[in-house]
């Protein structure tokens, strides 16, 4: 998943989320205006719903009962608790919730995670009330499978490797991924790698892209911990900088006071820290079987 939101829960819950594409404007005209629409901004509405929520479905629910428009998002809530390792996925391990101005659709698809084996998220909406909205429908139709869900470049690239994920290695291997320009699908552009890198495009470079990447597994979210790397992705591509070294800026024009010149970080450990660790009732159900490491 291409995720900007995550969250590991101590009810058991992972969260995580990604942007989606509007490309009909008009679609704003949909938010309502005050009183209807309190405008509560989306990272007080995600925090208030972690709390609240202690299943999938809670969360989706409570997350759909207010649509102010402050979030254009594909959420997906893993229920770890509803997870054994080597049994089929039961219903609601997985919701998933589209929210997009005046539409908010949500689903179990633990049905879909059973079938393919996998799940990926990548910018493109997956329900078809929300495609036709967001315009994405339309432009499949006129322009291809750049804007479809299951045949975009990602979609292929995922699909491609995600049998070869055994660990969790090759999990983080995967989420960082840019192989650009051996990555074998079309169009051949950094960008449209897993781990986009729009600074290394040939047209109209900028410094947009892939910025992070988590990844959370059964024994880490029951720490309360994931595996994080900052920046945009180096495994395979040159390290992103914002100077040159000569001192010149790469991309005049674009901020970034504060922030380090070179981003070439490696994979840390997170966990809360050690006070707070010692005093969180952790409600989540005992570890069954063997985990990923």
């Amino acid at each position: 998943m291409l995720a900007r939101t995550t969250s590991t829960l101590d009810t058991g819950l992972a969260v995580v989320d990604t942007s989606l594409e509007v490309l009909t404007p008009s679609l704003y005209d949909r938010l309502p205006d005050l009183p209807a629409n309190p405008r509560v901004p989306d990272f007080m509405h995600v925090m208030a719903v972690n709390r609240l929520a202690r299943t999938g479905l809670q969360w989706t629910n409570l997350f759909a009962s207010i649509n102010t428009g402050t979030n254009i998002a594909q959420f997906m809530v893993v229920d770890y608790n509803r997870f054994v390792p080597g049994q089929s996925i039961k219903d609601n391990t997985l919701r998933m919730l589209e929210q997009i101005p005046g539409i908010t659709h949500q689903a179990d698809l633990s049905h879909e995670l059973n079938y393919r084996g996998y799940w990926a998220s990548f910018n493109r909406p997956y329900f078809e009330e929300v495609r036709k909205a967001t315009g994405h429908a339309a432009a499949e139709a006129a322009y291809g499978a750049l804007y479809s869900f299951d045949d975009g470049p990602r979609a292929k690239i995922f699909r491609n490797n995600q049998a070869s994920v055994a660990n969790m290695g090759d999990m983080m291997r995967l989420m960082n991924r840019n192989m650009f320009p051996k990555e074998g699908v079309l169009p051949l552009e950094p960008g449209h790698a897993i781990s986009a890198r729009l600074d290394l495009t040939s047209f109209g470079p900028i410094p947009n892209g892939g910025i992070d990447s988590k990844v959370t597994g059964n024994c880490l979210l029951r720490k309360l911990q994931c595996r994080a790397i900052s920046g945009p992705t180096h495994a395979n591509q040159p390290v992103f900088m914002w100077r040159d070294p000569s001192g010149n800026e790469l991309f005049p024009g674009w901020p970034h006071m504060g922030l380090p010149n070179t981003w070439n970080f490696n994979w840390v450990d997170m966990e809360p820290e050690s006070e707070l660790s010692k005093k969180l009732p952790l409600r989540l159900a005992p570890p069954l079987g063997t985990c990923l490491r």
